[in-house]
């Protein structure tokens, strides 16, 4: 069973281990925490090196996730392409498999064909930590404990240990995380809580006009801004409140998304 796809609530699963950017420079970091460098030693000495091809991926990688923030999707996939060629010219599957992970996280959490292509890869490489991940997401066994903390924090949130309010105040206050890991796990939350009769409906409101845009503005995440004010407009119904400046705004949007494909 897929687990995290928007809206959809979660069972609980192995309990045995224990749980644990202001500007696209930022996101220049996104290979240091998405996508781990492989490195190989050289001729016996301390010195290390990565293979031109894995450095041209990693490369690729970062500008396939600055071009589907700000709304290139088309190009996005097209580096998502190209970054999976580099690393396949060196048999190097486990950054294949971290590159799909990443994209799932970019994303939204709402594309499973990214997590299974993360998990034939992961396969083929015997990647234990990405394929951990990928158990994790599918809703198979587990190590929480050796999950990242994002993920671990959806595991509590899965089995209720962590409330609406609870998951998003971890989320967003985790400093380690970047903003668009933040506002996928937030807009997850809001969705949820959407479908959640027991919810105050001002809260919800206020977790999107008070940190999804805002955050999504102020780093120009295009995409994500639809994305954003979809839920607000969710949010507009279950009020009974006039939409037409909010569908107006996300035509707007998403008229420039698909001008630049």
């Amino acid at each position: 069973m897929v687990k995290h796809k928007l809206g959809n609530n979660k069972n609980d699963h192995n309990r045995n281990a224990k749980p644990q950017q202001r500007n696209f420079t930022v996101i220049a970091m996104i290979i240091v925490a998405g996508i781990a460098l492989t490195a190989c030693s050289l001729g016996g000495s301390n010195k290390q090196f990565v293979p031109t091809a894995i450095q041209h991926g990693h490369s690729i990688a970062q500008k396939s996730v600055e071009r589907y923030l700000t709304g290139q999707i088309v190009a996005s996939d097209q580096g998502i392409k190209s970054a999976k060629s580099q690393y396949s010219k060196l048999g190097d599957f486990c950054n294949v498999a971290r590159l799909y992970l990443l994209h799932y996280q970019v994303r939204g959490l709402d594309n499973i064909s990214f997590v299974d292509n993360a998990n034939t890869f992961a396969t083929l490489g015997n990647c234990n930590d990405e394929l951990n991940i990928v158990n994790f997401i599918y809703g198979n066994d587990y190590v929480e404990s050796q999950l990242p903390m994002f993920y671990q924090a959806l595991a509590h949130y899965d089995r209720n240990d962590y409330s609406h309010q609870e998951f998003v105040e971890t989320v967003d206050s985790n400093k380690d995380l970047k903003a668009f890991t933040k506002t996928a796990g937030i807009r997850l939350a809001v969705s949820r809580m959407l479908n959640d009769p027991t919810t105050n409906i001002q809260t919800t409101e206020q977790y999107i006009t008070t940190i999804l845009i805002p955050t999504d503005e102020a780093f120009s995440y295009t995409t994500n801004l639809v994305k954003d004010y979809k839920l607000l407009r969710a949010v507009y119904n279950q009020q009974g409140r006039n939409v037409e400046k909010i569908d107006e705004t996300i035509e707007l949007i998403d008229r420039e998304i698909n001008y630049i494909r």
